[in-house]
């Protein structure tokens, strides 16, 4: 008997020879691909088992991972199954690794480098506030601290960060702000450990020898999730001649917003021309039909070595595709299905908002459910504040506040100037009384607040589900949003929220109702009730969140075009095809958590958009011809189903205006060079009727009224011709 099967038979488990190949590979480097399912930590633990059954000292073995959770399980594991083991090896996340060395560094130079900030936010809250005299909202906070946080992980050039947009932010100014704050009050975050960690051990050999001649065999798990500067601590960490052992699988790298890169995978055997790369392909997880849909999904990634998924379980049932008419029907389905299913259930979605309307339908129903990675953000997002706004002021014409709020965002062409003196007005009056009261305004403004006057009146008498479409399309509000889109913002994460608040509202009696209703929904995530470990429930997750976790059933929403993929994804540029990479994998993650059932279900009503492409693909149907044309077609659909009857609303609009002005008197063509009060020179893009849009010096393009910045000298015209 050898030595991997002595052990194998002194712990009683069997492991398959690709399982044992791993096994045996304890010296050397070796980048191990471990497809969903295929017992990844089992061979983790157990190798570490086998190289302490041969010998090798516990306290020369440092196994990274990165998350805290993944630490402590692995540990935990390890010390399950080698309960008789005297000594522990090491295992630690890749931060907590990267703060020893600079702690090490302190007392090995007698020096002292830089204090860890427990708050980031609140110094960034305060550069913000300082840059824009405005406190930052709780979503560009996140993608500020997500953008920051990439750029380090990247080891981005500065280049690169001048040229990174974020939002409608000015993201380098914000940046370089941030990383002086730190330097003057000698500062480091939860990244800075990183690039750190990685410059001591460069800059000091002797910091380095200790700690290769402390740690002579190196384990990595999850390795698709390691960004440049991590891997690049690893390197230097192991070697070019060291023991290095890596398990991952580059089909499953789903966090490059945090700067994971499968490409450092699909260097190893160039980085390590003696090392091996070996493959773990059998899924003991799922049927074997959904491991073939799942393994012919995948090889649409560009990005990956060549290997197949394959089982040798039952055939199973063939995944579900469920069309229903409507957002609220695919809500139902899933919830009726649910209730009518055994087994452990999931609801992956691509966006974390998408399950609102799930945790409120299962509230409503009592049905018990965990919401993993939940995010209050939806909440605090300026359009849910904004159709609230609308409703309040349906509710108080004299509630100045709220009018504040919203007024620039209903196309009145209202002047601060003008905004200083209402707030002058008495107290419980009219908003709208009051402008129509002042002497100058035109008469087509004058037309226009009478006109949102009775709009709001009759939003006022209407349903909650009637009011969403109601703001957007009659009340200006739609055209808020295409200046948005021109900031920067997603146009379909934009109406993606507007659908969500529709199908909550649609539950709802009343605008008051719908109103406690979301602080209800935000109380009952952020706070959710604990549950017994035996007390059946749901589990609702984003598929990055599911990522190493396994349900019977799975029922996959959202999975549109637009949204799973993205828009961005679906151009055909070098950009867009690495992220849509991305989003390959990220399906692949979602439908490999199924063990016994897959469902997909999707809005087919008309107008909806079109059935993710991916899901096209998992149930062969035979793909469009030509990237770029498939894009553009899916593009245009979504564009239609999120402006649908926009020609007759504009017919609508053009016939009022012509009512209030025979002509449109602003004389302003596309071309013409115009000069503005606040946003200095520019060039007029477009032109419809009163409105237009100019893209000015700055690199910034913005939505006008026309008529009314030139009425009042806020634009002039400089010259016909550019």
């Amino acid at each position: 008997m050898n030595s991997i099967d002595a052990f194998l038979s002194g712990h009683s488990i069997v492991l398959n020879e690709q399982q044992k190949a791993a096994l045996a590979r304890t010296s050397g480097q070796t980048l191990l691909l471990a497809v969903p399912g295929s017992g990844k930590t089992t061979v983790i633990i157990y190798r570490l088992g086998f190289l302490l059954f041969q010998g090798v000292d516990p306290n020369s073995v440092l196994t990274v991972t990165f998350s805290r959770a993944g630490a402590k399980d692995l540990k935990k594991r390890f010390s399950t199954v080698f309960k008789d083991a005297k000594v522990i090896p090491s295992f630690s996340t890749i931060h907590s690794f990267s703060l020893s060395v600079i702690r090490r560094y302190e007392r090995h130079y007698h020096t002292f480098a830089f204090d860890v900030t427990n708050d980031s936010a609140a110094i960034l809250r305060k550069l913000y506030y300082q840059k824009y005299r405005t406190a930052i909202s709780e979503n560009d906070m996140a993608a500020l601290q997500t953008a920051i946080s990439l750029m380090k992980n990247k080891m981005a050039s500065r280049k690169t960060i001048e040229e990174t947009k974020v939002a409608s932010m000015d993201f380098p100014a914000l940046y370089f702000a941030y990383e002086q704050y730190k330097r003057d009050h000698r500062l480091m975050d939860y990244d800075d450990m990183l690039i750190y960690a990685y410059r001591l051990l460069k800059k000091y050999p002797d910091l380095l020898s200790d700690y290769r001649s402390r740690y002579q065999y190196i384990n990595v798990d999850e390795v698709q999730d390691t960004s440049p500067v991590q891997f690049a601590i690893i390197y230097l960490l192991a070697g070019k001649d060291g023991n290095l052992f890596m398990v991952g699988d580059e089909d499953q790298s789903i966090y490059g917003f945090r700067g994971a890169d499968p490409g450092e995978m699909l260097m190893f055997k160039k980085r390590y021309p003696k090392g091996n790369v070996l493959l773990m392909t059998q899924n003991y997880r799922s049927t074997k039909a959904l491991v073939d849909a799942a393994d012919a999904v995948i090889r649409q990634n560009t990005e990956r070595y060549d290997k197949h998924m394959m089982t040798d379980n039952e055939p199973g049932e063939k995944t579900n595709l469920v069309k229903v008419a409507g957002k609220s029907a695919a809500y139902r389905y899933v919830i009726n299905a649910i209730e009518n299913i055994e087994g452990q259930s999931a609801v992956l979605f691509r966006n974390n908002e998408s399950a609102l309307p799930l945790v409120d339908l299962f509230d409503r129903k009592g049905i018990n459910f965990v919401f993993r990675e939940h995010s209050p953000l939806f909440f605090t997002h300026f359009v849910v504040r904004d159709i609230l706004s609308f409703m309040r002021l349906a509710e108080d014409f004299s509630d100045i506040k709220t009018f504040s709020d919203i007024y620039y965002k209903m196309d009145l062409g209202i002047s601060k100037d003008q905004m200083k003196k209402l707030a002058l007005r008495s107290d419980g009056e009219s908003v709208f009384d009051s402008l129509l009261s002042f002497t100058d305004f035109s008469e087509w403004q004058k037309d226009k607040i009478a006109t949102r006057r009775r709009q709001f009146k009759r939003l006022k008498k209407m349903n909650p589900g009637r009011c969403i479409p109601y703001i957007l399309d009659v009340m200006g509000y739609k055209e808020h949003l295409d200046f948005r889109e021109k900031q920067g913002h997603r146009i379909d994460g934009l109406y993606q929220k507007l659908d969500i608040l529709k199908v909550i509202a649609d539950n709802c009696n009343h605008c008051r109702d719908f109103a406690l209703r979301l602080d209800e929904l935000k109380e009952i995530i952020t706070h959710q009730k604990p549950l017994k470990s035996y007390e059946r429930h749901v589990v609702l997750s984003t598929v990055h969140g599911s990522k190493g976790l396994e349900f019977d059933n799975v029922f996959l929403i959202d999975c549109v075009e637009g949204i799973f993929p993205p828009t961005e994804a679906t151009q055909d540029t070098p950009e867009a095809k690495k992220l849509l990479n991305e989003e390959i994998r990220l399906f692949y993650v979602g439908v490999t958590r199924a063990k016994s059932r897959l469902t997909f279900v999707c809005d087919n009503s008309h107008g909806a958009p079109e059935i993710s492409r991916f899901i096209r693909s998992y149930m062969s149907e035979k793909p469009k011809s030509g990237r770029e044309k498939d894009s553009k077609k899916a593009l245009a659909k979504i564009k239609s189903f999120r402006r649908k009857n926009k020609e007759n609303r504009q017919t609508r609009r053009k016939s009022s205006r012509k009512k209030r002005n025979k002509t449109i008197h602003h004389g302003l063509q596309p071309g013409m060079r115009v000069e503005h009060n606040q946003f200095g020179g520019g060039v007029v893009l477009g032109v419809e009727d009163e409105k237009g849009v100019i893209r000015f010096d700055d690199g910034t393009s913005r939505l006008l009224n026309l008529n009314y910045s030139m009425e009042t000298g806020i634009l002039r015209l400089i010259k016909k011709t550019p």
